[in-house]
């Protein structure tokens, strides 16, 4: 299992929708596209060197609030001022941390913004058109609608029961601290992450994928219930679970028949589990 999932879960409820990338410090930008690679997003390209139509138009960064702060099975074991013994300066912060087992985690980022794609319903046909047919031949793709950022964050990510975390830093609060540019790892173990005080912008997203429109699924699901011979049981379920955008064929797809054979839907964290 991916020690991510968690923290993948918790983003999602708690930023009101905002997928993370995986790595979070991987960069990002509204119009990407590219397909799912386990929990992870691997860019390919972007909508706006497909020279569309209608230009990409998108709204200026929005705040997001003052902070990102979650965490899942952390406990904070001691939070006080450093000693010599930490050799370093007394008025610091230390503390340190117990996780529960693996997958438990602590995130914090400043200042969350982000910008959106405003006119997806202008240039949506047309980028149908390039990533299926006439540029790439895309059955399984994302395009990123809305990106989100935050400047300073940080992340720990247990491994085992046993993972622990001595962090010091000039912030004196729960969870800032591990975003704070003065936060410096002292000792861990059982760590699959640990990131603290990044100042690089970790990314956040919102997409839409690729899927087959309703009137073909509908006209995929018939041929394949109504055909002589037609699969039951553990076949009909694997048709089925596999998606019937495999049922396509080569033949059966042109610029005439593209648009009416494919639509949009947003993606959510289940279509990265």
């Amino acid at each position: 299992m991916n020690n991510n999932v968690s923290f993948a879960n918790h983003c999602v409820t708690q930023s009101g929708g905002w997928l993370p990338m995986m790595p979070l410090g991987q960069s990002l930008a509204l119009g990407d596209f590219g397909q799912q690679q386990g929990l992870a997003f691997e860019v390919l390209g972007n909508i706006r060197d497909l020279s569309l139509v209608q230009p990409v138009n998108a709204v200026d960064p929005v705040s997001l609030g003052d902070q990102w702060c979650w965490s899942d099975g952390v406990a904070v074991n001691y939070r006080g001022l450093a000693s010599e013994a930490d050799n370093i300066d007394s008025q610091w912060q230390k503390q340190v941390l117990g996780f529960n087992g693996p997958g438990s985690f602590a995130f914090h980022g400043r200042q969350p913004q982000a910008q959106w794609l405003l006119n997806w319903a202008e240039f949506a046909p047309d980028i149908t058109l390039k990533l299926t047919q006439s540029v790439f031949n895309f059955r399984e793709v994302m395009v990123i609608t809305a990106v989100a950022t935050v400047e300073q964050w940080g992340l720990v990510v247990a491994d085992s029961t046993e993972a622990e975390l001595v962090v010091l830093n000039q912030d004196s609060s729960d969870w800032s601290g591990l975003s704070h540019h003065s936060a410096q790892l002292s000792q861990s173990r059982g760590l699959s992450e640990s990131v603290l005080g990044c100042e690089q912008p970790a990314y956040f997203f919102k997409a839409k994928k690729l899927i087959l429109s309703q009137t073909k699924q509908d006209q995929l699901l018939q041929q394949l219930l109504l055909q002589p011979n037609s699969p039951t049981g553990p076949q009909l379920s694997h048709w089925l679970s596999a998606g019937l955008m495999n049922r396509l064929q080569p033949h059966e797809l042109n610029l005439n028949t593209c648009l009416e054979t494919f639509d949009w839907a947003d993606v959510t964290l289940a279509d990265f589990n």
